[in-house]
């Protein structure tokens, strides 16, 4: 094991070292939870009580996964590369892709995001006549309700078909609404479930779904994953939902070598489907489990612990400490001058700016400034805090993400979009002339002739080609007229992309983006909504740009959230987030304004769709208890201080009632220890606050989205395109926009997903039909990219052969493999970089290892084939790799040419040649050198489409 200096309680030594059998570890705040998993894994490993593959490692998001994997990393000698660290989710797409034919679907699914849902729900209500769900006025005004009701069910076990039988069993009452809208609920989510179903998609919540019933029902694959998975170890166990807690209990089996660490005290996503009755109860399940206590904190000071937990008392009896009859009361190791501080304001401003001054003061004595956050129950109160900041140029990170269409890159894509369908939509062509669009045009006169346009009841599209009209208002005119007669003849994606391209504006702004982190953001913004189209594109029947506009609309009437994952991307500063985001972060200063009745507590909200307790048991938890929950983390994030504030003045005529947290926190006597601040708005305050927010981000920090900490995270193609281009590297991996569709790359990844599949049972031992291996490549095939229908019937048929040849010529190869899309992560200490991939396929024959690719593209001869296998970066990386994590040598790398049946081979392994292109790479990268040498050229038509 690496040497790592850490010193452990006797309680904590109790988890990291608990062999088999079930435990309940119950860690508090600030207790080492994830230092106690990490090391346990590695322990389970080093000691020989199992292989790291068999020791499987859940959590709830990518971030927490990776950085637990970084953790067991350090703890590991170099060759343990099967560590099986992932999120529920990933687990479930894993398993499900691996035993699709098992549970009766392709393996090549889609995974839809809320958005594609989005568009299929408005499929299922725009087709089926509902009794309940049909208000007149706005048809898909239920959509998020509905979506939101179906993941309900979905997360208790309850598919279509379960919840249409339960729906059936239904006593009528009172007047029969609400039998009659689980009549159409049903409906719905049958007709949802077909429609999925016909487009090869899941949701999230079907992954999970799926996978319990394939360990239901599937017992011989139940038993191969109960064999796989020697231990379980769940983090966060109080996030876990029913199916989850199902999952789990399945892949134990009898062994029940399961660890689940939590804390029912920050218990906090009830509104996601999670249940903390799943910790409260784990020990009436799991009845031979250990239950082990952490209680040493090494956050937080005592006194801010202390008041955390005269809160949480409150919670009781629905706790673990009544429950179990333990003790959970947190013991400080740090921090004895921390201080729990409590104002109460004038009004809404005054706080805002004296927050802002008190940070500006701590600032002042030397504090920096990432270690003060303003934690805030609910996102709309962030605005005033930011412009606070700003006032006063203090920096500052936002933890939020922002919605898409508020964008103004956005904003001129949708109004370019319904330009073009709707030649009567005057305002939308206004906004598109006035977001600079167009290279040429005048603001004054624009305004003007709308104006015009408007008093004489006229279209703005005829008023810029009247007489004495500006020149540059025909070329708006003409060019629209232009992409109109296109609008039957491409997708939506490629007719916006066509018109970006004629008028040179995604040319201009990636000029821009080379010094301007304003258009570097622009594009951003724009890859997401073209990455938008593409969901849209994947899911209707009708790609074109008039229905896109038809789902833009609905999309926005459903109330869907299309949020951008972009943030600001300088994290340094003082942090702003929800207490929601703040979870499993840590600060100094933890500031907590705005605590009032109905702020924080929040309203109680009921749910839009009741479902009967007949069909779904509504558990227990009550809203207060989240809430109360909520403020916990909230205080708990604190190391040395944290400041409450409220005012009774939010600007509303009644008066707010100081939140009922403060008291159960800080005792009775809680007002004799509020600092009253008296202030005045003066009507320049107040007019000031109006004034827009601003971008804080800056050029140098493009990078920290390759960035975890300060390690830097490349791909082995990254690195690749690096070598080749840097500036492709730029405008693909940091700027991230999309590439394609190209047909080669359609044909390319559906043979390499039929090759995988065969290879897979070939692993097993399994017998595979052709049949089924051309199942999956008609599956995993996807009708873009292609010059003409022949086209594409040509290249799937070429595709159906060469696999057809290929498996006939594999039949009696005497290299066997011993592992396919095998990942892999490469830490390279000395320059903090992380380097992950995939192997296509590691093989073995007489000769020792070889690690081989396979491309679609072709070749001349068995030369060219050799020379391409030695001047691949990629495969010099595998070889790197594989020798570093599992310490055995590798005898060759190949390049497998499937259509044309030649293998080229490399027999020299040349680590050293590796290592200096790896470095080379890393360096110009960190020091942002993005221009190729020579004449940089970058092919636009690579770009958005």
């Amino acid at each position: 094991m690496k040497e790592v200096k850490m010193e452990f309680t006797k309680q904590q030594l109790e988890a990291i070292n608990h062999d088999d059998g079930p435990a309940l570890v119950v860690a508090g705040a600030g207790t080492g939870k994830t230092a106690v998993i990490t090391q346990r894994i590695a322990r389970l490993i080093l000691s020989d009580k199992a292989r790291a593959e068999q020791v499987l490692a859940l959590t709830f998001t990518e971030k927490a996964a990776s950085e637990m994997q970084q953790r067991v990393d350090e703890l590991l000698p170099i060759g343990y590369l099967d560590t099986q660290i992932m999120t529920f989710h990933g687990l479930a797409e894993r398993i499900m892709r691996e035993f699709a034919l098992d549970a009766g679907i392709s393996p090549e699914f889609q995974i839809l995001n809320e958005v594609q849902q989005t568009i299929i729900m408005q499929e299922v209500m725009a087709s089926a006549d509902f009794k309940y769900f049909s208000p007149q006025h706005d048809p898909f005004a239920f959509i998020s309700a509905v979506k939101s009701s179906i993941s309900r069910l979905k997360d208790e076990g309850i598919d279509a078909f379960e919840f249409s039988k339960r729906v059936s069993k239904l006593k009528s009452s009172g007047e029969g609404e609400e039998n009659e809208s689980m009549r159409d609920l049903s409906k719905i989510y049958s007709k949802y479930a077909e429609l999925c179903a016909q487009k090869n998609s899941l949701d999230f919540g079907d992954l999970l779904l799926k996978l319990q019933h394939l360990l239901k029902n599937r017992k011989s694959v139940k038993s191969e994953l109960n064999g796989r998975y020697k231990y379980v170890l769940v983090d966060e166990f109080q996030d876990t939902n029913g199916i989850q807690m199902d999952i789990i209990s399945s892949l134990v089996g009898t062994k029940q070598n399961i660890m689940v660490v939590g804390d029912d005290d920050q218990a906090i996503y009830r509104f996601r489907g999670a249940s903390v009755q799943n910790i409260l109860g784990f020990r009436k399940k799991f009845k031979s489990s250990k239950l082990i206590v952490l209680k040493d904190n090494f956050r937080s000071g005592q006194n801010i612990l202390d008041s955390g937990y005269d809160l949480i008392q409150h919670n009781n009896p629905d706790r673990l400490e009544e429950a179990e009859g333990i003790d959970k009361q947190l013991m400080a190791h740090n921090h004895p001058e921390a201080s729990v501080i409590i104002s109460e304001y004038a009004n809404k401003l005054n706080e805002v700016d004296s927050i802002s001054e008190q940070i500006e003061e701590l600032i002042a004595e030397g504090v920096e400034s990432n270690q003060v956050a303003i934690l805030l129950r609910k996102n709309n109160q962030i605005k005033s805090y930011i412009l606070a900041l700003q006032k006063k140029k203090i920096p500052y990170y936002v933890h939020q993400d922002v919605e898409l269409f508020d964008q103004k890159s956005v904003k001129m894509l949708v109004a370019l979009s319904k330009s073009i369908t709707d030649p009567f939509d005057s305002v939308s062509l206004f906004g598109l002339i006035m977001s600079g669009f167009f290279k040429t045009f005048d603001k004054h006169e624009l305004i003007k002739m709308s104006a015009l346009a408007n008093r004489t009841n006229q279209l703005l599209s005829e008023a810029l080609i009247e007489e004495g009209a500006p020149d540059w208002g025909n070329e708006v005119v003409e060019a629209l007229k232009k992409w109109r007669e296109m609008v039957g003849d491409y997708t939506s994606g490629e007719l916006l992309f066509i018109a970006l391209k004629d008028v040179g504006y995604l040319k201009n702004k990636l000029d821009l983006a080379d010094t301007s982190v304003e258009a570097a953001m622009d594009i951003q913004y724009m890859t997401d909504f073209f990455k938008l189209v593409k969901q849209f594109e994947l899911v209707s029947d009708d790609p074109g740009l008039m229905e896109l506009c038809k789902y833009l609309d609905e999309i926005k009437l459903s109330s869907a959230d299309v949020m951008s994952e972009i943030s600001p991307l300088d994290n340094e500063g003082v942090q702003i987030m929800t207490i929601h985001k703040s979870k499993g972060l840590e600060f100094d200063y933890v500031l907590l304004p705005e605590l009032v009745e109905q702020t924080f507590p929040s309203y109680a909200r009921a749910e839009t769709i009741k479902i009967p307790a007949e069909i779904l048991d509504p558990g227990s938890g009550d809203h207060y208890q989240e809430e109360r929950r909520l403020f916990y983390v909230a205080l708990t994030r604190a190391r040395k201080y944290a400041y409450l504030s409220f005012t009774s003045d939010y600007g509303q005529k009644r008066a707010k009632r100081p939140s009922r947290f403060i008291p159960e926190a800080l005792g009775k006597d809680w007002e004799k220890l509020t600092k009253k601040v008296s202030g005045q708005t003066s009507m320049n305050e107040l007019i000031s606050s109006f004034e827009p927010v601003k971008s804080s981000s800056s050029k140098d920090t493009l990078l920290n989205r390759l960035y975890r900490g300060d390690w830097l995270y490349l791909t082995t193609n990254q690195i690749a395109d690096y070598l080749r281009s840097p500036k492709e590297f730029w405008l693909f991996h940091v700027l991230q926009l999309p590439k394609g569709p190209f047909h080669t790359l359609v044909y390319g990844s559906s043979i390499h997903a039929a090759l995988e599949h065969y290879y897979k049972f070939k692993l097993k031992k399994r017998p595979i039909s052709e049949k089924e291996v051309l199942e999956v490549y008609k599956n995993a095939w996807k009708s873009e990219g292609f010059v003409s229908v022949e086209h594409e019937k040509g290249l799937f048929e070429t595709g159906q052969k060469s696999l057809i040849n290929y498996m006939n010529s594999r039949a009696e190869d005497e290299y066997l493999p011993i592992a396919i899309e095998q990942p892999f992560e490469l830490q390279i200490p000395e320059i903090k970089t992380v380097i992950s991939g995939r192997y296509d396929i590691v093989l073995e024959s007489k000769d020792g290892i070889e690690i081989r690719d396979f491309k679609t593209s072709r070749v001349k001869d068995q030369k060219a084939a050799d020379s391409k296998a030695k001047s691949s970066i990629q495969l010099g990386i595998y070889a790197l790799s594989w020798e570093k994590l599992q310490q055995k040598p590798v005898f060759s790398t190949s390049l497998e040419f499937v259509e044309d049946l030649l293998v080229g081979r490399d027999l020299k392994i040349d680590n050293e040649k590796t290592w200096e292109q790896i470095r080379t790479a890393v360096a110009g990268i960190k020091n942002m050198e993005f221009q190729d040498s020579g004449q940089s050229f970058v092919d636009f038509d690579k770009l958005l489409i």
